[in-house]
């Protein structure tokens, strides 16, 4: 089950698999994955490591030279916040998150989300209480964040994949359209488009999407409240400030033109 769960979440991540929302999600296929198999690419993928969470220790049972220690503390807390939710452990972390969360020692929300297993609703719902434990620890044993090691470069057919999908989404931006025109012509929902928006502003960052810039007052109390916790680019922690009145999207959103401005 875990190797089961570390190839979908790995595909999640490439964005040819997605949750549904609720409380009972469900794995569908994404835009990319239908052009990925009308197209007949090819992919690579980690080969899953072997680790029993039946027995749930911190030796080395896979590939990755984790730290074990670190790991162990990792998964109990994992197992407490698991408890608490009433949920099985493997619904908040993998075993395979974990080790990698102890091998590259993520101490940011940046660095978090490049961990496999790790996106924006778990860095939402979990980052915070993750990140303190390993910046503690790596504090401690005077570690650093390795996380820029951990990407190599993605075969040709997943970065035309991926630039196909985010291509779409350019060619309507660039006309123009708001985000609610562009999501139904997609057939995707706003919280995606403004998922491509992030990518594709991180990279052409002369990309104009003034047309797209939230209400200026909005903009202001959404920019006091990231700067309030620390800027460190969390949404969970500006939503509990600023109330519900603020949606995530508006806020992820925010955040783009946020941090255009202070680059």
């Amino acid at each position: 089950r875990d190797q089961l769960s570390q190839i979908i979440n790995q595909l999640i991540n490439k964005n040819l698999l997605q949750k549904t929302d609720g409380q009972y999600p469900v794995l569908q296929l994404t835009d990319s994955a239908s052009t990925f198999l009308k197209q007949k690419l090819s992919i690579k993928l980690a080969e899953p490591s072997f680790t029993s969470q039946a027995s749930g220790d911190g030796s080395q049972q896979g590939n990755l030279p984790y730290n074990a220690e670190l790991y162990e503390e990792l998964r109990i807390l994992r197992k407490r916040l698991a408890d608490q939710m009433g949920v099985p452990p493997y619904v908040i972390f993998s075993n395979n998150t974990l080790q990698e969360m102890a091998t590259y020692y993520p101490q940011n929300p940046q660095s978090l989300l490049k961990i496999t297993g790790v996106g924006d609703q778990k860095l939402e719902q979990f980052g915070e209480i993750f990140l303190a434990m390993i910046s503690e620890y790596a504090k401690i044993k005077n570690l650093t964040d390795m996380t820029e090691s951990k990407y190599k470069p993605h075969p040709t057919a997943e970065i035309n994949l991926q630039r196909s999908t985010y291509d779409q989404t350019k060619e309507l931006l660039i006309k123009g359209l708001p985000l609610s025109d562009i999501a139904r012509q997609r057939g995707l929902k706003i919280s995606t488009i403004i998922e491509h928006l992030e990518k594709i502003t991180e990279i052409d960052k002369n990309m104009s999407i003034d047309h797209l810039k939230p209400d200026a007052i909005r903009l202001e109390k959404i920019k006091t409240a990231f700067e309030a916790t620390g800027m460190i680019w969390a949404l969970s922690p500006v939503r509990e400030l600023l109330g519900e009145d603020y949606s995530y999207d508006e806020l992820r959103l925010a955040r783009i033109f946020i941090r255009k401005s202070a680059s």
